[in-house]
């Protein structure tokens, strides 16, 4: 059985259209994300492009379940964002990634710790954020 070779612009299977971004040389632009280094393949400035995209929407939905529901922790976080991200159609993250997101948050004055809560689990004292001016801007 021999390969038959796939034109220019059109995928192996069914024939469908490639995306532009496919057709296109590789390039690494000098504004590529830092979570690369220029001598990483290209696939790893793509992965890392697209993992920041994530990241900003994530940001931005802590955001909004501070905003709504603070004072709040990071574990409460977690579990808000599951809920919300089943009901609402959002990007699925790694279970800890809301409360990882909350500590950034806080770090770029976006969040402030408003006090400290005892994690119901495990008994353990946890920040609780709430959402500052530049918070409320930024998803404005």
């Amino acid at each position: 059985m021999t390969k038959t070779p796939v034109s220019a612009g059109v995928s192996e299977k069914k024939g469908n259209p490639m995306p532009i971004t496919d057709m296109l040389p590789p390039m690494i632009l000098p504004d590529d994300t830092a979570r690369t280094r220029k001598t990483d393949p290209l696939t790893s400035h793509a992965a890392a492009d697209i993992s920041q995209r994530g990241l900003r929407d994530a940001k931005r939905r802590v955001l909004q379940l501070v905003e709504v529901h603070a004072p709040v922790t990071g574990s409460e976080l977690n579990d808000m964002y599951r809920l919300s991200a089943d009901r609402r159609g959002w990007r699925r993250l790694a279970w800890d990634s809301p409360r990882k997101r909350a500590s950034e948050l806080a770090s770029d004055g976006f969040l402030e710790v408003v006090g400290t809560r005892i994690a119901a689990g495990n008994n353990v004292p946890e920040s609780a954020y709430g959402i500052t001016d530049k918070g409320r801007k930024a998803i404005a």
